[in-house]
Parts: C-alpha cells; sequence; structure tokens
C-alpha cells in the first residue's frame, strides 16, 4: 500500500494481492492521519470478498471468490474507534452481474485507487442494541 496525505485529499494505492481491509485499518493508525475520513471513490478490482446483510440480529454472510470490479462504495474511516471503517461496496462480476453490501473483508485484485476527504471531526462508536453506531466526542 501506498499513500499521500496532503491538503485536503488522501490518495491510496493497494496492489494485487494486499488485504484491502487490513491496509485500510493500518491505514487510520498513520501518525498523519486525521480524525475522520469520508470516502469519496475507489476504483480498481477486488476479489475473495465477504459482504454481510444486518438482518436486525446478525451479519448474515456472502462470500464472491472471484475478481469482481469495485462499482461503487461509500463509507467512512475513523481514528481510535472499533471498527475504524464502516463501508458499503458495491461489485460487478464478469457476466455484468452486481452484488452489494457491507464490506466484511476483501483483497485487492490487479489494483485499488482510493480517494478520501480528511475532517478533524472527531467521533466514537457506541452500542446500540447488537451494532456499534457513530456519536460525537465531547469537546
Amino acid at each position: 500500500m501506498q499513500y499521500r496525505i496532503k491538503d485536503n485529499l488522501i490518495v491510496i494505492i493497494m496492489e494485487d494481492g494486499e488485504n484491502f481491509t487490513e491496509n485500510i485499518k493500518k491505514m487510520v493508525t498513520v501518525k498523519n492521519f486525521p480524525s475522520t475520513a469520508v470516502v469519496v471513490s475507489a476504483l480498481g478490482m477486488l476479489k475473495n470478498i465477504k459482504l454481510g446483510y444486518f438482518d436486525g440480529k446478525e451479519y448474515i454472510l456472502h462470500e464472491i471468490k472471484g475478481p469482481s470490479e469495485l462499482l461503487g462504495i461509500s463509507g467512512v474511516m475513523t481514528k481510535g474507534t472499533d471498527p475504524s471503517f464502516h463501508f458499503h461496496i458495491i461489485i460487478g462480476d464478469e457476466n455484468g452481474h452486481t452484488f452489494g453490501g457491507h464490506l466484511m473483508e476483501a483483497f485487492v485484485c490487479n489494483v485499488v485507487e482510493m480517494f478520501l476527504l480528511p475532517s478533524n471531526i472527531k467521533l466514537k462508536r457506541i452500542l446500540r442494541g447488537k451494532l456499534k453506531i457513530l456519536d460525537f466526542e465531547e469537546n
């Protein structure tokens, strides 16, 4: 994984075989990473993807093994929280079928180019039912 943090943008480039989700966890521990970063865009391919669907009680997991185009992503990365990211993705297979859900795990296939918008808004996660949701830290 390579990255640059400059001005009002964070750019992350990951290459084939890298663990996408582990890289995201590492990224939020980087010294100059902001309190919060919102995903603007990410392009590339993923493989060995685990998607989750929360049914109100637990996550139901779906696995997609083969390479898939990363067609869309939305989410946030938050420093010092558990979990440190919350992403929803849309992927497409070679036949044009699309799948989506809560990203649990994925590996890079070929390359992923990701762009983030940094913020110094400090957030924390609180347990509400079975979900850890965002809340504002006290100032």
